[in-house]
């Protein structure tokens, strides 16, 4: 399937992207608290100036918009919250954070995106940190949308790697009609590749990208289970 990026020389590069990606997340944080407080009190000056020219229809029709989008946009800014804090190494179940994730990215990724989530019912436990594993999830599905444009069609898969050890997996492709799409193995941010390899490598693992047999891309995480 894919072609494993990472060896010796470049886990030395992805502390360093770690340390990136953690100081990167503390702002978006900080950010995303900021933005979502700011939508609130639009909201509810919305409702105020709503409620306040009810009998205007033009003006009613205007405000109901503008909220729709707004709340669009205070989804947006949850999805950027982490469901769970960083605690340090530790069992989390891989099916739940590929779950939430999967939950919170939905309704944000537009009309014209698909995501589909296989895994099993039974828990399955990595050793990594759940703010880390959190992010790792929601980096891959970002990489999947940048690979197969916005009306991709992302299958998340919590599976058995090679060796047995735990692994998650996104297949993206793009209709056909999908002129801008990326069809080959690479496009999009190589930004995301590093933060994805270096993140996997905190979790013990591996991030490994290439085709799909159906065409499209395909990534994946090799996980270390939890003792």
């Amino acid at each position: 399937m894919a072609v494993e990026t990472g060896d010796a020389a470049e886990d030395a590069g992805g502390l360093v992207e770690l340390a990136r990606l953690e100081a990167l997340r503390r702002v978006a944080l900080g950010a995303a608290h900021t933005l979502n407080n700011a939508l609130t009190g639009a909201l509810g000056e919305l409702a105020f100036l709503r409620d306040e020219r009810k009998d205007d229809p033009s003006v009613v029709e205007a405000c109901e918009a503008i909220a729709r989008e707004l709340e669009r946009c205070v989804r947006a800014a949850a999805a950027l919250q982490p469901a769970r804090p960083a605690r340090g190494l530790g069992a989390v179940d891989l099916v739940r954070a590929a779950r939430d994730a999967a939950a919170r990215l939905r309704p944000v990724l537009g009309r014209r995106a698909a995501l589909e989530i296989t895994a099993p019912d039974d828990l399955v436990l990595v050793e990594a940190d759940a703010g880390d594993l959190d992010l790792l999830v929601v980096l891959l599905i970002q990489a999947g949308v940048e690979r197969a444009g916005r009306a991709a069609r992302l299958a998340l898969a919590v599976e058995r790697a090679p060796d047995g050890g735990p692994q998650l997996a996104l297949a993206a492709s793009a209709p056909a009609a999908e002129p801008g799409a990326a069809q080959t193995p690479g496009g999009g941010s190589g930004a995301l590749a590093r933060a994805l390899r270096a993140l996997a490598l905190c979790c013990g693992g591996r991030f490994a990208e290439g085709s799909s047999p159906q065409g499209g891309w395909r990534a994946e995480v090799s996980l270390r289970a939890a003792r």
